[in-house]
């Protein structure tokens, strides 16, 4: 493994949310524009079906374009044993002082870089969640989550669409990826923001762990990340056709 190098920011820490929504952009495009952030040796997923690779690939060239306004040369690799992004120079030493996350539908990519650890998580308002949220949630948090009334941009959002989102930005921001015990996750809702109310151990750490939301268009991004971090906001990119 390399050498620990340091990220040295612009002038007031750089956070950075893009988004990119991808459909109807041509899939070599998106896979030249991803591999740009893949270390050299680095296997990628070529084997996925094609809709799967699509929207890998999105993740990473969303990622590449938030480094490019950053002005740096960066790389990620999967963290060998957990579910976030190390973050390498050119060199291929671990960069300090700066994380990386990616989440992807079917069609939209957002990506998220900043000085504290990050997890982020994107789905759209319609989706069928009832499946999924009986195995992330106990009832009473169900049912105190419908109590909870949330409108961005003048839309309702979902109860089961947010405390879904939430919960798995939340498990990114630690390092454990998605699916690792989400149901053992306790969350409290208040306003626009989610607080952590019983916390995981993972490999990244948070001091005072926070969700908020945001909207594009139809679709949800739940962002975890540390309440200072939240506090000074970041920065939303919108990355399209023109930035290929």
């Amino acid at each position: 493994m390399g050498q620990r190098a340091t990220f040295e920011d612009k002038d007031a820490p750089c956070r950075i949310l893009v988004v990119f929504p991808f459909e109807g952009i041509s899939s070599e495009q998106i896979r030249a524009a991803g591999k740009g952030v893949i270390p050299e040796g680095t296997l990628a997923p070529e084997g996925r079906n094609e809709q799967r690779a699509r929207a890998y690939y999105a993740g990473r060239a969303a990622l590449k374009f938030a480094f490019e306004y950053l002005e740096r040369k960066l790389f990620v690799r999967p963290a060998e044993g957990y579910g976030y992004l190390e973050v390498l120079d050119s060199r291929s030493c671990l960069v300090h002082g700066i994380y990386a996350n990616v989440t992807h539908t079917e069609s939209m990519a957002v990506a998220a870089v900043g000085d504290f650890p990050i997890g982020i998580d994107v789905e759209r308002l319609d989706r069928p969640v009832g499946n999924v949220i009986n195995r992330i949630a106990s009832p009473d948090e169900v049912r105190r989550a419908d109590q909870w009334t949330i409108e961005l941009d003048g839309k309702r959002v979902p109860s089961g669409i947010a405390l879904w989102c939430a919960k798995e930005a939340y498990s990114k921001a630690l390092g454990l990826g998605l699916g690792r015990t989400l149901d053992k996750v306790q969350l409290q809702f208040e306003r626009n923001t989610v607080s952590v109310v019983s916390t995981l151990i993972g490999p990244q750490t948070l001091e005072a762990p926070t969700i908020e939301f945001q909207l594009y268009q139809d679709y949800l991004i739940a962002l975890c990340s540390d309440q200072q971090a939240l506090k000074g906001g970041f920065q939303r990119l919108l990355f399209g056709m023109e930035g290929f």
